[in-house]
């Protein structure tokens, strides 16, 4: 869902502005306001979604339907480690 925001990120963006300035509520018109994600904000969302994709695929190495796939999860798990610490 999160990668799904990222591609629709202006569209988000519009959408939070959007409902801000219809609300005459000041607390609330502030709060939907402070819902609108800064660029540093959106950047760390593509830096998470890209840690969630390693995590992802290390799942995915050892996750099998046709039969035991235990021996691969070591390896995968030390790739993801060293993945996430370059």
């Amino acid at each position: 869902m999160l990668d799904h925001a990222e591609k629709l990120k202006d569209d988000v963006d519009t959408f939070v502005h959007e409902i801000a300035g219809t609300e005459k509520d000041r607390e609330k018109h502030s709060k939907l306001q402070d819902l609108q994600l800064t660029d540093e904000e959106w950047t760390r969302v593509s830096m998470l979604l890209g840690l969630l994709a390693k995590a992802e695929y290390a799942q995915q190495s050892f996750s099998s339907d046709c039969g035991p796939a235990t021996h691969l999860a070591l390896p995968a798990l030390e790739a993801l480690h060293k993945a996430w610490h370059t």
